[in-house]
């Protein structure tokens, strides 16, 4: 509270302090008001924490989010930790990882080299298939495997195989 020159007279200064007597009903308003800004705050607070959490701790790395993970659904009402919910959700929230670090991601990537490298190629793309499909049979992933025994790569043009 400051000082403030009076406007209809020179040289006075005012300072005061006002209080408010609200009548019972609206002092139970004015009341129950100020009791809900506080929750919705202090939620607010704690959303913030959360989210500080998981984007500086639990989502660092590849294995800090899994840990977390683990944690989470351990420690849950019904103890069922779901992998694939993890790799389809929580895996691509991790932002600050190496990629380096996360084994999944450094196949993901040799296995585009090689989808790369096999481009144009269908001998060497038919060796793949058949490679892929006897690893996947012997995985016993039968369904994948079959997706990939169903795959014929075109035929090139140059070894009389195309119909021309």
């Amino acid at each position: 509270m400051e000082w403030r020159p009076a406007t209809r007279r020179c040289g006075l200064e005012l300072k005061a302090r006002l209080n408010l007597v609200l009548a019972e009903p609206d002092s139970s308003k004015a009341d129950r008001y100020d009791e809900a800004r506080r929750a919705t705050r202090l939620d607010e607070a704690i959303i913030q924490d959360r989210l500080a959490f998981l984007r500086d701790v639990a989502l660092r790395n590849p294995s800090a989010a899994r840990l977390w993970w683990l944690h989470r659904n351990l420690e849950g009402s019904e103890p069922e930790t779901s992998w694939e919910v993890f790799d389809q959700i929580v895996r691509p929230l991790i932002t600050n990882a190496d990629p380096l670090d996360d084994q999944a991601t450094r196949f993901a990537k040799t296995v585009l080299k090689l989808v790369d490298r096999v481009h144009g190629k269908p001998d060497r793309l038919r060796t793949l298939i058949q490679v892929a499909t006897v690893l996947l049979s012997e995985m016993g992933w039968p369904d994948l495997a079959d997706e990939f025994a169903t795959m014929s790569p075109l035929q090139s043009s140059d070894d009389g195989k195309d119909g021309t």
